[in-house]
């Protein structure tokens, strides 16, 4: 319910909750393979076949220092973006109604409503690696090694719905008021 709620929230305002939550996934993320370094084998899987059978091998400082580059790229995007979105210009930005929502009168509320659905993203995005990273360190520990598909199916499932929840609010978002004739 609470993850609904973020996700098809009506008013469109920057949640501190989601803002804080998302961060402090990012920064476990990152940390997490730290954290696990010292009870991994010194073999771990880092690739997996489609039936969640190893098919590439690294050491555990491998896995631990290519999370934390990938979690600190996709952080500077997920968090990026937004802070810099006024500055863009109106032909970069994809935004239904773009032409009205990015006139300069309405720049500044758009931009706020960009910042907030980005901060819904990120929180279930992070939501969705940390579970990944979970399910890879189970992956590792298990003797032979071996990812569940099953779960990681279920996961990938969860989060995609969650993401066509994004889009729809995307959209319920950006309409143009109905009281204002479209261009």
């Amino acid at each position: 319910m609470g993850l609904l709620k973020i996700l098809n929230a009506g008013r469109c305002s920057r949640s501190p909750r989601t803002f804080l939550a998302g961060r402090m996934l990012a920064v476990t993320s990152a940390v997490w393979p730290w954290v696990i370094l010292p009870i991994l084998p010194s073999r771990v899987p880092v690739r997996f076949r489609w039936e969640g059978h190893p098919d590439r091998w690294g050491s555990p400082l491998e896995y631990a220092g290519c999370t934390t580059v990938l979690v600190a790229l996709l952080a500077g995007a997920l968090y990026g973006f937004p802070s810099q979105i006024e500055r863009w210009p109106a032909r970069w930005i994809s935004l239904p109604h773009r032409e009205w929502w990015w006139a300069p009168e309405r720049r500044s509320l758009a931009a706020e409503k960009i910042r907030a659905l980005m901060d819904r993203f990120a929180l279930v995005t992070w939501a969705f690696i940390w579970f990944t990273q979970i399910q890879l360190t189970l992956a590792a520990l298990a003797e032979p090694p071996r990812l569940s598909t099953r779960w990681m199916m279920i996961g990938l499932s969860l989060y995609m719905g969650a993401i066509a929840a994004w889009l729809r609010t995307w959209w319920r978002e950006f309409r143009v008021p109905s009281a204002v004739p479209t261009p």
